[in-house]
């Protein structure tokens, strides 16, 4: 067939509902997570979900949706060494879509002078496939983007580690968790294509800020992790992927000078998240105040830090850190004992003596606060808005405040059945 040079790149990902529900229907209808006699791997089974979604949709934008015409690549198995998926997994897929009718593949030839690179010709059914669903020439941009992604492969999507520990009175911290045997728990499969799908789609919109910085991607940090069914309900805070020209690392003023597709943002912040989550969690209701860290005139960032310190303690507090106290020494606070505030405290916020007896810990409160913000961001992107979490809030653009507003609020009550002040 006489047509330009098309290469299949894999630079393209689904972007919208629609498509990516579209590629799940596909990759059901083609059984991918098997092979011949057993089920695939868990790991695989996600990069294979991951290969068909770049596959299918750099066909379909690459070739405008052209039925008969064809992408070429090499196979050569060092060409897939920067990809997310290797060469048995693009066989794996392409195999499956030639046998469902859905793409032929012509092998590349080697002959001197009419030798030419592997093809994969689009055919009426996938083409038929997604014109069903509404998805056509006139809207496939709408539908499929380009990523700017540094990498959607698995091991980027979601890490843990073990408990802390004390020894001979010092705080150890708790030891990363190898990824092939996080990989292996259950869970894992589920909590990586959460990752995958909001990464997917935040990479499609042009995140810039001060310094250089912009969306590096997101992953899932789990704590308390142990080998013995382990169920990603402890942590699970969404960290960037580096640290490096990242908009996490700004600072609050400098997050705000952030922009989306050229657009002002806003930043809707969770106020006094953890202790709102406690409120949630006892079913006590929220005082009828603005600032839940108003008490008796205290100066704020003492009690701030007198809650906070209890909640991620389980217990309250009745000594303060060392480096607490030096950090009120540098602000020039005037302050007491940490046992001195605790009847104060427990007047105003009594279930902080009962953490422990209901099991509510820091790590329960961080997951809590992390599904809300991940149920806000999923429901956002129904509505095609972009949503760049920072632990407890979420930056989206400007003028979509209100939209966003109320799905956080109402994301948090309906995952807790309490409410939240925004700020």
């Amino acid at each position: 067939m006489d047509q330009p040079f098309r290469s299949l790149s894999f630079e393209y990902t689904p972007s919208s509902p629609l498509s990516q529900s579209l590629l799940k229907t596909l990759f059901d209808t083609l059984g991918l997570e098997r092979n011949q006699t057993r089920r695939v791997k868990s790991k695989d089974i996600i990069t294979r979900r991951h290969a068909l979604d770049q596959i299918v949709s750099s066909l379909l934008v690459t070739l405008d949706m052209t039925e008969g015409h064809y992408c070429s690549r090499t196979i050569q198995r060092s060409s897939y060494t920067k990809e997310d998926f290797g060469r048995d997994t693009f066989d794996a897929v392409i195999q499956r879509l030639e046998d469902k009718g859905y793409v032929t593949f012509q092998r590349g030839t080697r002959e001197p002078y009419s030798g030419y690179l592997s093809r994969v010709f689009l055919k009426r059914k996938l083409v038929s496939f997604f014109k069903a669903s509404g998805i056509d020439r006139s809207n496939i941009q709408e539908h499929f983007s380009k990523t700017r992604r540094q990498s959607l492969k698995p091991i980027h999507m979601i890490e843990a580690k073990t408990s802390s520990r004390w020894s001979e009175g010092l705080k150890i911290s708790g030891e990363d968790v190898v990824f092939s045997k996080l990989v292996k728990q259950p869970g894992s499969v589920s909590q990586i294509k959460i990752m995958q799908d909001l990464n997917s789609f935040l990479f499609s919109f042009d995140l810039k800020g001060p310094e250089d910085t912009s969306f590096v991607g997101l992953k899932r940090l789990f704590n308390n992790y142990t080998e013995e069914d382990y169920s990603f309900d402890q942590g699970g805070r969404l960290y960037s992927s580096s640290h490096i020209n990242s908009y996490q690392s700004l600072s609050g003023v400098d997050r705000s000078k952030l922009t989306i597709d050229g657009e002002a943002v806003v930043e809707m912040d969770m106020h006094a998240c953890a202790l709102s989550i406690t409120h949630a969690l006892f079913g006590v209701p929220l005082p009828n105040q603005t600032d839940l860290y108003d008490i008796g005139g205290l100066d704020r960032s003492i009690v701030k830090s007198w809650i906070n310190l209890s909640l991620t303690n389980g217990k309250p507090l009745m000594k303060w850190a060392e480096s607490v106290t030096d950090d009120f020494d540098k602000a020039g606070l005037q302050y007491k004992k940490a046992s001195h505030y605790a009847p104060i405290m427990l007047k105003a916020y009594p279930f902080i003596n009962d953490l422990e007896q209901h099991n509510i810990t820091w790590a329960k409160l961080q997951f809590e606060e992390s599904e809300v913000i991940i149920a806000s961001m999923k429901e956002l992107i129904t509505r095609g808005i972009p949503s760049y979490p920072v632990h407890d809030s979420l930056i989206v653009p400007l003028g979509s405040q209100r939209v966003a507003e109320r799905v956080l609020e109402g994301c948090f009550s309906e995952r807790l059945g309490g409410s939240v002040i925004l700020k």
